[in-house]
């Protein structure tokens, strides 16, 4: 009877947390909460597994200011085995422009394990214009589209992802190990006419 009575409300937090708009807003307030309330966004509509649609997303840190003019994101969450399917991730006018910050002058340490508890499953992820802005706001590279296709738990495995810019694209596909010693194989194609970073020569 108690497997039961749980069983029955651990369902029907799913379909409210995915299926409703109260259970978009729900889960947004609770990742904001998460970011110290740095999250913002113009507006919001729709729900998680047939659609969520932000506009005037802003994140900003001590490490990086992000914003995005739009974002798409629908959700499905898949029980045997259990793990996070991301059936759709459609983002628009991205910039991005990594902060100073004072935590010191060492470069960064990776732990011995980034592995998931879950693996993560991303079905469509597109980028339609990314700028990554330098330390004045200057563009440092420019990007026309990104799009990827991947899953990720003990190790990343990119299906299938290419990246297009005026002057030519790049695809990549592979696996990359997420444990010590992060291990990669990885096999890249490129078609470019010219430099792949803004203002080299």
């Amino acid at each position: 009877m108690a497997i039961t009575l749980l069983l029955t409300v651990a369902v029907l937090l799913y379909q409210a947390v995915l299926h409703t708009d109260a259970g978009a807003q729900w889960a947004l307030s609770t990742l904001d909460r998460q970011l110290g309330g740095r999250l913002e966004r113009q507006s919001q509509g729709g729900d998680l597994s047939s659609g969520l649609t932000l506009t005037g997303v802003r994140y900003r840190d001590d490490t990086v200011d992000f914003e995005a003019g739009r974002l798409d994101i629908a959700l499905a969450v898949d029980f045997f085995p259990l793990s996070l399917r991301i059936k759709r991730l459609a983002l628009a006018e991205v910039r991005l422009q990594p902060m100073n910050s004072d935590t010191g002058s060492g470069s960064p340490v990776l732990p011995d394990s980034l592995a998931l508890p879950l693996e993560i499953k991303v079905e469509d992820l597109s980028v339609d214009g990314f700028d990554l802005l330098g330390g004045e706001q200057e563009k440092v590279l420019s990007l026309q589209e990104i799009r990827l296709r991947a899953r990720a738990k003990d190790s990343l495995v990119v299906e299938q992802a290419k990246i297009s810019r005026q002057q030519g694209w790049v695809t990549l596909e592979g696996e990359a190990s997420l444990e010590r010693p992060y291990a990669f194989d990885l096999d890249f194609a490129s078609d470019f006419a010219g430099p792949l970073q803004d203002g080299a020569e």
